[in-house]
């Protein structure tokens, strides 16, 4: 009998984020008769570790107590080597340059890489110029939105053998459109507090709302380097009793407050595709976001939602009201949301998208293996 297919994912790290919930339902929904999957991750705690190894597959910790291990690079080689993958798909920045290099020296007969993020094609920083080179080992390159498969084929220029968009997807079965019209005026946001994500915008919006509904409250969920700044930002507003920092949430926590909230916002400087704006609308929430990265691809202007100019907080601040005090409209975005989400952004379509290409690479490397 022809053996399964032995996957290797290599990602930075398994706390609850885009690429790293995405990476845990691959494991989930991946066909098991076919693969065998093994994740691989360099650093912190690894909090979706344990729902990976729940849904069969094999979880390495390649940190060092939670704490990137100086030789890192030989970990991962080691653990290549070990395994001896069929397949190696690596996420996330450290993790790509790492993998790749790992995996061509070991003989990894297929390296596939997904790229989650932006970023400045000219910057000088040694790991984007080690990301860039790198990118010429991959035999697939993967963006998240086309935009970004765009961004690295025509503007970076990456030497990729293979460039293909496939979008992140959302459990919709998870988040499935359940809705609870809770007491109170209450809107929120998910994301790291990292200085990228603009959560100074919605403190500075909050305070231009909470002049026409004044009981308005603004919960935050995701912890990050910028907490102490927007405490203080929210106490110079004067809208510090207003919001509320959730800190980081499970994804469960998530998707209860997404069942409460009557506005989702999004004020990323940039997105590649917006993980959160999806499953936002998966769950029936309208979103208002910049017209960022591939939010546009994701939120359909004046149907799911409202799509502003990055930084302008007075035309945020008209749509966000609007939705506020139109409950009908809020309910009509909330049902075409659910609609999109279910067809276009649907895990199972992601999964079986990257199903459809392992086998594809797989078959061009003529490896005989079971069921392909």
């Amino acid at each position: 009998m022809k053996r399964k297919i032995k996957l290797l994912h290599i990602i930075n790290e398994l706390e609850i984020g885009g690429a790293e919930v995405l990476l845990s339902n691959i494991a989930q929904y991946l066909d098991k008769d076919r693969y065998e999957i093994h994740v691989a991750y360099l650093d912190k705690q690894g909090t979706l570790a344990g729902d990976i190894e729940q849904n069969g597959g094999y979880v390495y910790d390649l940190s060092m107590n939670g704490r990137k291990h100086p030789f890192i690079f030989f970990r991962v080689l080691s653990i290549i080597k070990s395994l001896k993958p069929d397949i190696v798909h690596v996420h996330l920045l450290l993790a790509s340059v790492l993998g790749r290099i790992a995996g061509r020296i070991a003989g990894v007969p297929v390296l596939i890489a997904t790229r989650h993020y932006h970023i400045n094609e000219n910057s000088g920083d040694i790991r984007f110029i080690l990301d860039r080179f790198t990118a010429r080992f991959d035999d697939a390159l993967v963006g998240v939105s086309d935009i970004t498969t765009d961004r690295m084929k025509n503007i970076e220029k990456l030497k990729a053998k293979r460039f293909i968009t496939i979008y992140n997807g959302v459990d919709t079965s998870f988040f499935n459109g359940e809705t609870i019209e809770g007491k109170g005026m209450v809107i929120g946001s998910v994301g790291n507090l990292y200085s990228h994500k603009g959560y100074e915008y919605q403190l500075r919006i909050l305070k231009k709302v909470a002049v026409k509904f004044p009981g308005i409250k603004l919960e935050i969920i995701g912890e990050g380097p910028e907490r102490a700044n927007l405490d203080r930002l929210s106490g110079e507003l004067g809208v510090a009793e207003k919001v509320e920092f959730l800190g980081r949430c499970s994804q469960e926590e998530v998707r209860q407050k997404l069942t409460q909230w009557k506005v989702f916002m999004m004020t990323s400087h940039d997105e590649s595709f917006g993980i959160v704006a999806a499953e936002a609308m998966a769950m029936k929430t309208p979103v208002v976001a910049f017209r960022v990265g591939g939010l546009p691809e994701v939120i359909r202007e004046g149907i799911d939602g409202f799509l502003i100019d990055k930084g302008n907080i007075n035309e945020f601040t008209k749509k966000l009201k609007y939705l506020l005090e139109n409950d009908a409209v809020r309910r009509e975005m909330g049902e075409a949301g659910r609609e999109r989400a279910v067809d276009k952004f649907s895990i199972t379509g992601t999964v079986e998208s990257y199903d459809e290409l392992y086998v594809r690479l797989l078959k061009e490397k003529q490896l005989e293996l079971f069921k392909v």
